[in-house]
């Protein structure tokens, strides 16, 4: 957890010298070599961990994340349906099967595993994570930031998690919920564009001005655009100011 594999290793081949019988430190092991990005010899750990514990929930675990590290997939989904047979009270099973799916983007099938996931542990930050990435794929960045939200609530310190939220965010800021584009910000700016270019047109053959007209109206949809965005992303975040200021508190009374 400390990120210190080397050590990690030190002790959990003193655990397997001690008792070579026990999954515990073969499990370590294979924890550790993952952490060193050595993806064989994990495996390889993880696999001696089931042999000798096949009904341990978190040795099939870390053996399924162990064979996605080594691309076999169908092993890991295998392993997925095994962890939901024998425990079913367990977030594992649903989650390395959220895993699998959204590697072979089947983002509907990882969507329904994390969430049934989330339903046996709610407040684990990773599953809160998963889902989010799912429902930014799918352009729901409004539950994307409301998800991410919770995670950063658990665990505020990963700095990754706390990109992906103000990614989110400004997604959210841009385009709003899916089923209310029109009152997004760019739903707005396409409302403000098409109107202009009706006020440009009628204008146009109303007045029937020179040449000028055609640079005059382009100098004047670049400045409309350039201070409506910012305009209205600034409308919007005022809208989300509250709520974001709770969660930054939030985080910073975690890391004191």
């Amino acid at each position: 957890m400390l990120k210190q594999p080397d050590r990690a290793l030190e002790y959990a081949g003193r655990g397997i010298a001690a008792d070579p019988s026990d999954g515990w430190g073969f499990r370590i092991k294979a924890l550790a070599h993952l952490n060193k990005d050595q993806r064989t010899s994990a495996y390889k750990a993880a696999m001696r961990a089931v042999q000798l514990e096949p009904e341990n929930i978190e040795a099939l675990y870390t053996l399924a994340n162990c064979a996605l590290g080594v691309d076999r997939q169908e092993e890991a989904r295998v392993l997925g349906e095994m962890m939901v047979a024998q425990a079913p009270e367990s977030r594992y099973g649903h989650e390395m099967l959220g895993e699998v799916a959204q590697l072979r983007d089947e983002l509907p099938d990882a969507a329904r595993h994390f969430e049934k996931a989330l339903e046996l542990e709610p407040n684990n930050a990773g599953l809160l994570e998963s889902l989010a990435n799912i429902r930014n794929a799918h352009n729901k960045f409004g539950e994307s930031v409301s998800l991410l939200r919770g995670a950063l609530s658990v665990d505020p310190n990963q700095q990754r998690r706390q990109s992906s939220f103000h990614s989110s965010i400004k997604r959210f800021a841009l385009f709003g919920e899916a089923h209310e584009r029109r009152k997004s910000v760019a739903g707005l700016m396409v409302i403000v564009f098409i109107a202009y270019l009706v006020f440009g047109v009628t204008a146009y053959r109303i007045l029937s001005p020179g040449s000028w007209f055609n640079q005059v109206f382009l100098v004047g949809l670049v400045i409309v655009m350039a201070v409506g965005m910012p305009l209205l992303r600034t409308r919007f975040l005022a809208s989300q100011s509250g709520q974001l200021q709770a969660l930054y508190e939030n985080m910073s009374r975690q890391k004191r």
